[in-house]
């Protein structure tokens, strides 16, 4: 065998087959143009004076709220309603304005909120003149198949809505108690106007002749 391989010399093997060559991974690259547009500056706050309507930054908030709310003239809250730009806002003498949105004022019988199911007295309700201060009449549906604690809101011309759900339910306890409470417009408008808004305030008889007594 050695003899073999020294006259024929050693065989040829099969070359290895060559390895493929690395496929290049082109990555492609998304060219993202940021578009260079310059953004106005922020506009400063619309000066006080200039307001038509209460911002909510005007409200008294947290431990200042909280200490408003807090303070007594014997049996009442120490605080007023006062028309600022053609709304009723409960004032702290001295302190600032309380939010109507407040979850703190149900807690001393006081009621802010907007009026609820107007679209279905639309008519009614446009043709209302609920100017600020007007007294409005509480009525209770206790038979009410929506809502056993319904408080329905009736201006001198007929119903117009209903109290929201949540502070029907408190007022309607004090109502069936045997409490006289008393509804007044907060928020309102002409009578004949359609766009009109309707914020009311309820709170007991007593308590909003308190409240109420730097009102014309």
């Amino acid at each position: 065998m050695g003899l073999l391989k020294k006259l024929f010399g050693r065989r040829d093997e099969t070359p290895p087959k060559p390895a493929p060559a690395p496929t290049a991974r082109v990555t492609a690259r998304r060219s993202h143009r940021v578009a260079q547009t310059s953004r106005p500056a922020p506009s400063a706050p619309t000066p006080v004076a200039q307001r038509t309507t209460v911002w909510r930054d005007e409200y008294l908030e947290g431990e200042r709220e909280a200490a408003a709310l807090a303070r007594r003239e014997g049996a009442f809250p120490n605080l007023r309603l006062v028309k600022e730009r053609g709304r009723l806002v409960l004032e702290a003498p001295g302190m600032g304005w309380i939010n109507p949105r407040s979850r703190a004022l149900y807690k001393i019988g006081i009621y802010m909120f907007g009026l609820r199911g107007r679209a279905y007295h639309e008519a009614t309700f446009v043709a209302a003149a609920l100017p600020l201060g007007r007294v409005l009449e509480l009525v209770r549906e206790p038979e009410n198949a929506h809502d056993k604690n319904a408080v329905a809101i009736h201006a001198r011309n007929g119903k117009i809505g209903y109290v929201n759900k949540q502070n029907a339910a408190r007022i309607a306890k004090r109502i069936d108690a045997g409490e006289t409470m008393r509804c007044i417009v907060a928020k309102g408008g002409r009578a004949g106007d359609p766009d009109k808004s309707c914020a009311l305030l309820v709170t007991s008889d007593v308590t909003l002749a308190h409240i109420a007594q730097d009102v014309s």
